[in-house]
């Protein structure tokens, strides 16, 4: 449901060319294949597909651990607490993102 929110959103912003990193191998497999396809989540998987190959010039689904996506992993704990499942920002970058990009950014990788 999450991977659907999130391609939904990339939609509405016009987004043309996309990568989609999660911390979870199941996920991509499932995405990346038709592995899943007859799985209980299968239909939420195909949809995601065929939105990507509607919607998108490129689409890219990769992993990557969780300790390289601290700031997804903390953004989907800010949005998990919100009450307004619907917070988009367009022209500026929430503060609190803003930090966590910095942060990010200052950790060396391993």
């Amino acid at each position: 449901m999450a991977c659907l929110a999130v391609i939904e959103g990339a939609i509405r912003v016009g987004a043309n060319h996309i990568i989609f990193e999660s911390d979870s191998t199941n996920l991509v497999c499932a995405l990346k294949t038709t592995s899943f396809d007859k799985a209980t989540i299968g239909v939420l998987v195909k949809e995601a597909r065929i939105l990507c190959i509607l919607n998108f010039d490129s689409s890219l689904f990769s992993f990557g651990r969780r300790a390289c996506n601290t700031v997804a992993y903390e953004f989907a704990k800010l949005g998990a607490s919100r009450e307004s499942q619907d917070s988009v920002w367009v022209d500026v970058t929430p503060s609190c993102i803003v930090s966590l990009l910095a942060s990010d950014s200052a950790v060396p990788e391993v």
